[in-house]
């Protein structure tokens, strides 16, 4: 990738490099569209791969290029859409003079396509013969087992490497060793940035120094001990032929338990004997509600480790539960967010070093109802909803102060629990909503566009089935003022009949929200129906989207 996307490439030495690695003993070239210097740059790297595969007149040598991402502006975006990975596909074997591509990865899942839609292009590209073999890149056991079941999947490229240990915990090389799926790791080295500390690392230079090789070369032997083709980067060509040979080095067996030792293979955890005793993991997204499930299991005397309290990383709290097993505790509860198979696989090892079984409990609480439960939580703890500015300082000292956005990558990265990862028992908790003690009084909660357009007809229809009430009309206006909302609001044709409401407006920026009170958010909503003591099971909340009635069932308004 470098050999395209650094300002001072040089493409008379990047197909030098090439060329040294194909001399080398090179089965593989991985490129992509996207690896270039910017908006008009695309496929530059498959050109070049094209032109040092013809310089040097090698047969014997694969190619592996993706689709899937497409250029918008200043960025390569996900599309996984059957149209534009078609398209994709043709321009990369134009681009590599071929008239049928080797392999063919999904760069990336768009969130916005289904991956049955996207596998099911891939499987199309194989039957066409403009592919021979197809994969995924960067995906989770579930969606490499999603995409299974629409095509044949060859290989599954993942960062795995030192610095980049979640596709080993997580299960993605484990699941791909079952199934006979070839997985290439990408990034070995942890990209330029980290790529120095290699160098430094006191494991990898005393391996290196038994081989033969460079600390470097110990990483790529290492991978190629565990199955996994490294794709090292480098732009010099004396280094790639040493890196093409490394992949050939047969570590001694000290040296490779040493290296698993440090940085994992991502066999399943060894039990000990079994005794007495239980791991409880609450996982679920922020705001979830699991704080209210741990208090059962307090109650049973099982001791609580919770990163919120304990400050530190998931890796450190499985420390922290290390240690106090093996002072004899037997019985823990471990409440944090755990969405991802590899923030889960340290407790199971922790726990099988130990002989404890795991209990995996899933809050299964759907985002819009964890959006109330934060929004209410800031409220309490803070006694209104901090402005965007005070969020970001407050999410700096207080876990219970987190950005929108957190909730919303929580659900992005969402694996559900498996029976695979070595729970003795998984148990899922549907959200329920209780009712707040100081609900009362009917309401009535309109979006702004939509009060504007209610009829008197329909505004008296309201009226009649609420009877008195009160009205809440929301709104969001970047830079808008609360004051001209409430003009808009008092001259609509509804005002007439159901009189002034209470007008709440948002006028924080667009994009990924950085506030809690953009709709369909429910910070708008939330305050108003605690100071005015209104029960939504008694209301009606009106908009004009579909997020708007996600947000009303999340709230309990009863249905429309």
């Amino acid at each position: 990738m470098r050999l395209s996307t650094d300002p001072d490439r040089d493409d008379d030495r990047s197909i030098a490099t090439i060329a040294a690695a194909i001399v080398g003993g090179a089965s593989i070239l991985d490129t992509a569209p996207s690896y270039g210097l910017g908006e008009h740059d695309a496929h530059h790297n498959e050109r070049l791969v094209a032109r040092a595969l013809a310089a040097a007149g090698s047969d014997h040598v694969d190619v592996c290029t993706k689709g899937g991402l497409v250029r918008e502006g200043t960025q390569w975006v996900p599309d996984g859409r059957k149209k534009a990975i078609r398209a994709a596909c043709e321009a990369s074997r134009e681009a590599l003079g071929a008239r049928a591509i080797d392999l063919y990865l999904l760069h990336t899942v768009d969130p916005a396509t289904p991956l049955e839609v996207s596998a099911r292009a891939l499987a199309d590209l194989l039957e066409a013969g403009l592919v021979n073999a197809v994969g995924l890149s960067n995906v989770t056991v579930g969606q490499i087992e999603e995409a299974r079941r629409h095509v044949p999947v060859s290989v599954v490229q993942v960062a795995v490497g030192p610095y980049d240990d979640a596709a080993l915990r997580g299960g993605v090389v484990r699941y791909c060793r079952s199934n006979g799926i070839e997985v290439h790791a990408h990034s070995p080295f942890g990209g330029p940035r980290r790529a120095a500390r290699i160098g430094r690392d006191a494991d990898l230079v005393a391996v290196a120094a038994m081989h033969g090789t460079t600390p470097w070369g110990a990483v790529v032997a290492y991978l190629a001990s565990l199955g996994i083709v490294a794709l090292p980067g480098t732009r010099v060509p004396e280094r790639a032929r040493a890196l093409v040979e490394a992949a050939r080095i047969e570590l001694e067996e000290a040296a490779r338990e040493r290296l698993a030792a440090r940085f994992g293979d991502g066999s399943a955890p060894r039990t000990t004997e079994r005794r007495d005793g239980e791991i409880v993991l609450l996982m679920g997204m922020q705001a979830a509600g699991k704080s209210d499930q741990v208090q059962r299991w307090e109650s049973l005397g099982y001791e609580r480790l919770n990163r919120d309290e304990m400050g530190g990383t998931l890796r450190g709290l499985a420390k922290r539960l290390d240690e106090r097993a093996a002072a004899g505790g037997t019985r823990f509860v471990l409440d944090n967010t755990y969405t991802t198979r590899a923030s889960r696989a340290e407790v199971v090892r922790v726990a099988a070093r130990h002989g404890l079984a795991v209990r995996c409990i899933f809050v299964d609480t759907p985002i819009e109802s964890a959006q109330v439960l934060a929004v209410e939580r800031l409220a309490e703890r803070y006694g209104e909803l901090p402005s965007p500015e005070k969020l970001r300082a407050l999410s700096k000292k207080d876990p219970q102060a987190f950005l929108p956005t957190v909730q919303l990558r929580a659900r992005r990265e969402l694996e559900p629990p498996s029976e695979d990862e070595g729970f003795a028992a998984i148990e899922r908790l549907a959200f329920e909503r209780r009712a707040r003690p100081w609900e009362e009084h009917p309401g009535l909660v309109v979006e702004l566009k939509t009060w504007l357009a209610l009829s008197t007809d329909a505004a008296t229809r309201l009226r009649d089935e609420l009877g008195p009430h009160r009205t809440l009309v929301f709104a969001w206006k970047e830079s808008g003022t609360v004051e001209e909302a409430i003009a808009l609001a008092r001259d609509a044709a509804a005002t007439s009949v159901l009189g002034n409401p209470d007008v709440a407006l948002c006028p924080h920026q667009g994009g990924p929200p950085s506030c809690w009170c953009r709709p369909p958010l429910p910070g708008l909503v939330v305050p108003w129906l605690r100071e005015h003591a209104i029960d939504p099971r008694r209301s009606s909340l009106i908009g004009s989207h579909g997020s708007h009635q996600a947000m009303a069932r999340a709230l309990g308004f009863r249905a429309p």
